[in-house]
């Protein structure tokens, strides 16, 4: 064998080690980088770990600090209660006795003054928000006329809600969400079918006749159940449609003993003041 093919044997033998020992560098340098990359997603993984105890551990503290909160303001809302309910009294004795004296602006202001006593509640975040979708069921206020009821028909963009009995057809952006009312416990042996509150006066301004009509009567009922001897109606100026709406309902009414425009402090024409007889 020449020594030519002995050269050209031992170059194509170091020539295929050199390739051979490049893979191998390769191969490893690719297993350190996987190494690395295995390393980097187990850090991550305990730091999203990290992060999800510690964003629990801060919502459990925020739903404890918030109990906590509310029980408070619970606690606070039943002391002031009994303080409440004493003033309330002494501001109705001394409606009844504007009213005796037909003092009607003064029974007006005794009475703003009884309905700001509400017995204080909690609030929750949804109140007073827009009504979205309305169900079957669920209780509402109308805001314009204060009034609570609950829904009983939907159609479209309106609402038919149940307030004491009275159906009223309403459009669903004058409603808005609100709680059931609580229920109040009885007294063994004695029945109460008096309204709890009834303001002095009722305001229907923005409502339509066939809205305000129902609530008319209704408001007339409470009352005469409760004894006022003068009220007020506020149904604004428009176009005096509600107005005389508002009048015939007091004339058909047989516990109505007068009505008439309310005069300088009562509204003037946009509210109409009522009497009621033997009261």
């Amino acid at each position: 064998m020449s020594a030519k093919i002995v050269a050209e044997a031992r170059e194509i033998k170091n020539a295929a080690k050199s390739v051979e020992e490049q893979k191998l560098e390769e191969l490893e340098n690719a297993i350190l980088l996987a190494k690395q990359k295995e390393e980097e997603l187990r850090v991550k993984i305990k730091e999203n770990e990290e992060a999800k105890i510690a964003s629990e551990k801060l919502r459990d503290k925020y739903e404890t600090q918030k109990e906590t909160m509310l029980e408070d303001a619970r606690k606070e809302a039943r002391n002031m209660v009994e303080e409440i309910k004493a003033e309330a009294e002494e501001l109705l004795a001394e409606i009844r006795e504007a009213q005796k004296t037909n003092t009607m602006h003064v029974a007006i202001e005794k009475k703003f003054q009884l309905d700001r006593l509400q017995e204080p509640t909690i609030e929750d975040e949804d109140e007073n928000t827009p009504l979205v979708n309305p169900e079957i069921g669920q209780w509402v206020r109308i805001r314009n006329a204060n009034q609570t009821g609950q829904i009983i028909a939907v159609k479209r963009k309106l609402v038919t809600v149940n307030v004491n009995g009275v159906k009223v057809d309403v459009p669903l952006e004058k409603v808005s969400k609100t709680h059931a009312p609580a229920l109040k416990k009885k007294t063994a042996g004695i029945s109460y079918d008096r309204p709890a509150t009834v303001s002095m006066e009722l305001n229907i301004i923005g409502l339509r006749v066939e809205e305000a009509l129902p609530l008319v009567d209704k408001y007339l009922d409470d009352c005469i159940r409760s004894r006022l001897n003068n009220v007020r109606v506020v149904h604004g100026h428009g176009t005096g449609a509600l107005r005389s709406a508002v009048h015939q309902a007091l004339k058909m009414n047989p516990q109505v003993s007068t009505y008439r425009l309310g005069g300088q402090g009562e509204g003037g024409v946009g509210a109409t003041v009522v009497s009621f007889k033997g009261m």
